[in-house]
């Protein structure tokens, strides 16, 4: 139930992260980034964001920054594991 909450609460953060400060910005991806790496919320949170120029504003992009640089090795090494899976769930259903 608060994982539920906590997912929800990331993509609403994410889609309205424009409207923060920079100091707010970088505590809440640092919230987030803790989120991830102790497995509190899932992976598949990520969904949300779009890394095109049209989809991403100079605070998302900030944002994102900020969450990858917390814990560079817990997030990069979750990260491997996850995008991992998701080539190995692409691969079975083109096989």
């Amino acid at each position: 139930m608060l994982q539920a909450s906590f997912e929800e609460k990331f993509r609403d953060q994410f889609a309205t992260i424009h409207r923060l400060e920079t100091n707010k910005l970088r505590n809440v991806a640092h919230l987030f980034a803790h989120l991830l790496t102790t497995d509190a919320i899932p992976w598949s949170v990520l969904d949300c964001m779009r890394l095109t120029e049209e989809d991403t504003t100079s605070a998302s992009r900030i944002f994102i920054k900020y969450l990858f640089q917390v814990g560079r090795s817990g997030v990069c090494s979750c990260l491997c594991v996850y995008v991992c899976v998701l080539c190995v769930q692409a691969c079975a259903l083109a096989c």
